[in-house]
């Protein structure tokens, strides 16, 4: 009570106090940043990322983005004059490291003085002969066919790289508007069709689905918790008060995370909706009690000390135990997913404070409930409800257990079937021009993602014919798998070097025997000027060696299953010496980070919900000061858990970077309503002199129980606002956890009930 007087005493305090923080971080709120890079996602100083940033620092500080040209012949004269145009025209955009279209290829030949880099085409002819004569030399260099020219020669790609020089969401979002403009700009001929695709244009997609996401959410909220406090309380108090308490807790937690320097990525685009729906929780359970004790009382300043007496123990236990549930994510190895768990913990924390003093000095100023409220809150349609559901448990407990028994056994019988799959081509709607120029480039050209390997050792080891020779039984194992597409290397570059000094001949598009025919190979190259072609695949001492591997889409467990093939290959087949110097082999680029997310996100699911289970016991043997009672009370909120994961194993739902959190954050929400309905039933059994189960349950149930349903109902459709998303991840998401809710609330009014009665609990 001393508690409650305090708070009482200085309300006029509390309130500028709260006035004053919420305009301070409200400042901060509303300058929202987004981030959108894939190697954020693990810590700086991961001996991936390390490596990753000093290969893309040496051989491609860029990525790609393609747009593609089709639906006629590529080699007619305005289809040719089109991609000409558009090549010189992106050229030009700033930021952009290279632009290469088949209208501005170079070709390497033969010259009694050395070699020759000459343009493939200096000029798009009109004669058609020329452009037949074109098309067949263009279809029949295997380099070019399925990177700038479709086997059938039908479409034509531009592929552009763009110079990641920060990592700053509005540059790409500047460079691939820019190209957006000139395509916008410049319509393709009669019956071509464009498309623009790439790692940049998802990125940017992403972006503007995380602000649209955000306004929409926005709105969508307020809306679903006004309708449903509105017949859960039937008056302006029940719905004003609570959306007081969701926008400070909301404006508290992203003025924090703001001016802590963090930035909106996919995954904490759902903050302020759970931070939302979350902190409503207790303000309904305070507002429900509230109810009650001014069924007993007309003393308002009694009520609401009585009303904060019996919460604040409960309300704080149910704010640990789900900061607890997201906070465990804060273990995670990925950066976005720590970031949202230390926040959301951080948010649950900020809302529990302030529902316990912010909402009894609002109630302080408003008058008591109208005493006709009482007839309405005793003999209403979810009273009779509650009433039928007790009887059902009283009657019928043995149909609970068989029933839940079955869902256990067919769940479990699920989660075999879960696979762990993260497709970037996923998380945006199938509809969208990026997905829809991706599957396009799929199936005429070499896919957008590249799988990196660098081969290293001493200074000029690939000036040795063995060394290069390795890269080229490399070269030749890749080709060889149905996953990639095309494979570059700097020996590609070498055996041209050797065909165009024998007169183009095929044959001689091999590693020559010897080292000083090499040398002499790269010294004649230098002197042409373009030495830049080669700064891709080689560094300037000839120590350290790029292949790049463009492969087919495909999710997190095609990109694994493809490296440990790649790396079993290597390990087995790959000298690891030459000439008695060390070589050595690694892969690296987006597709093994990856592959590193994907085990990083089993590892974390496991050890977050391992850690959530344990702490969330300990804290509910703590507060029900019984061992037997914290542990039973753990079985309602686990089987839901269980539940969802099956329900992802049948409906082949993947565990992906979203989906992964449900199981932590299910369970530190879930456990909520069982908090409050054991502590209202150890309250209600030890007021009663005869300390009876069966009437202490019923009054329970009909008391507890309302808010329990009102709780659910807010926050399931909290979770199910995401499934209006845009990105497919966080619908699921949404989806799965809301479904989790209702049947964790299933699981406390009829589960619970029946353990208390066979576990004589008291």
């Amino acid at each position: 009570f001393r508690i409650a007087r305090f708070i009482l005493k200085y309300r006029f305090t509390t309130l500028i106090v709260v006035a004053g923080l919420t305009v301070l971080l409200l400042s901060q709120a509303v300058h929202l940043r987004f981030a959108q890079n894939l190697k954020n996602d693990l810590p700086k100083d991961d001996p991936e990322i390390v490596f990753f940033e000093k290969f893309h620092n040496q051989f491609s500080n860029s990525e790609l983005s393609v747009i593609t040209v089709s639906g006629r012949r590529v080699f007619h004269y305005d289809v040719l004059s089109y991609i000409d145009r558009l090549t010189r025209l992106i050229s030009g955009v700033h930021d952009i490291k290279d632009v290469v279209s088949i209208t501005n290829i170079y070709e390497i030949v033969g010259t009694p003085e050395g070699f020759e880099v000459k343009p493939f085409i200096e000029k798009v002819p009109k004669d058609t002969k020329k452009l037949k004569e074109l098309e067949r030399r263009a279809l029949r260099n295997p380099e070019w066919v399925r990177d700038l020219i479709s086997p059938d020669g039908t479409a034509a790609a531009i592929n552009i790289s763009i110079e990641l020089l920060r990592d700053d969401a509005t540059f790409r979002f500047r460079v691939v508007k820019d190209i957006e403009h000139i395509l916008k700009k410049n319509p393709p001929p009669e019956g071509v069709t464009v498309h623009f695709t790439g790692i940049s244009t998802f990125g940017v997609e992403a972006l503007k689905t995380m602000k649209r996401d955000m306004k929409e959410f926005a709105w969508l909220t307020p809306i679903i918790v006004i309708i449903t406090l509105f017949f859960a309380f039937r008056n302006l108090r029940g719905v004003v008060v609570p959306h007081a308490i969701l926008f400070t807790s909301v404006v508290w937690t992203l003025g924090v995370f703001m001016w802590r320097g963090n930035a909106i990525s996919m995954i904490t685009t759902m903050l302020p909706t759970l931070i939302g729906v979350i902190c409503l929780s207790d303000v309904i359970h305070i507002i429900t009690r509230y109810y009650e004790e001014s069924y007993k009382s007309r003393d308002k300043k009694q009520v609401l000390e009585n009303t904060l007496a019996h919460m604040i123990e409960p309300c704080f236990l149910t704010s640990s135990t789900t900061a607890v549930g997201f906070g465990s994510l804060a273990t995670s190895r990925l950066l976005q997913v720590k970031l949202f768990g230390y926040y959301s913990a951080l948010g649950i924390m900020i809302s529990y404070i302030l529902a316990i003093t912010l909402t009894p000095v609002i109630l302080s100023f408003l008058p008591l409930p109208r005493a006709g409220l009482r007839k309405r809150y005793q003999t209403g349609a979810l009273t009779k409800v509650l009433n039928s559901v007790e009887d059902f448990v009283e009657r019928d407990r043995f149909v609970v257990f068989t029933i839940t028994a079955i869902c256990v056994i067919a769940a479990i019988v699920g989660i075999t079937r879960i696979r762990v799959e993260t497709r970037i081509s996923e998380f945006l709607p199938q509809n969208s021009p990026s997905v829809v120029g991706l599957r396009f480039l799929c199936e005429k050209f070499a896919g957008v993602s590249s799988l990196e390997m660098t081969l290293s050792g001493p200074p000029e080891i690939f000036k040795e014919p063995e060394a290069l020779k390795a890269v080229s039984k490399l070269q030749d194992f890749l080709e060889s798998l149905p996953e990639v597409d095309k494979v570059y290397s700097f020996a590609n570059f070498v055996k041209k070097f050797n065909q165009a000094m024998h007169e183009g001949k095929e044959e001689f598009y091999t590693i020559p025997d010897s080292r000083d025919l090499i040398a002499q190979y790269l010294l004649l190259f230098s002197m042409t000027g373009r030495e830049d072609l080669l700064g891709a695949f080689i560094n300037y001492d000839y120590s350290w060696t790029r292949i790049s591997a463009r492969i087919k889409s495909m999710g997190s467990k095609g990109h694994l299953e493809l490296l440990r093939k790649v790396e079993a290959w290597a390990d087995k087949n790959l000298p690891k010496t030459v000439n008695g110097k060390k070589l050595e082999f690694r892969t690296t680029g987006i597709v093994k980070l990856y592959a590193v997310i994907t085990t990083a996100l089993i590892n974390s699911q496991l050890k977050s919900l391992g850690l959530a289970l344990v702490f969330i016991t300990i804290l509910m043997i703590i507060h029900m000061r019984s061992l037997k009672i914290g542990l039973v009370s753990m079985i309602p909120n686990v089987i839901p858990i269980i539940i969802t994961l099956g329900f992802m194993g049948w409906l082949d739902i993947a565990l992906n970077v979203a989906t992964v959190m449900i199981s932590c954050i299910a369970l530190g929400i879930a456990v909520d309503d069982t908090i409050h309905y054991l502590a209202r039933y150890k309250h209600e059994v030890r007021s009663d002199e005869d300390r009876q189960i069966i009437p202490a349950m019923r009054r329970t149930m009909l008391n507890t129980g309302r808010a329990m349903v009102y709780t659910t109902v807010v926050i399931a459709g909290g979770f199910f606002i995401l499934s209006f998303s845009s990105f497919l991840t966080n619908r699921a998401f949404g989806i799965l956890t809301g479904v989790t809710m209702i049947t964790a609330l299933l699981a406390d009014l009829l589960l619970l009930p029946v353990l208390v009665r066979v576990f004589k609990l008291r």
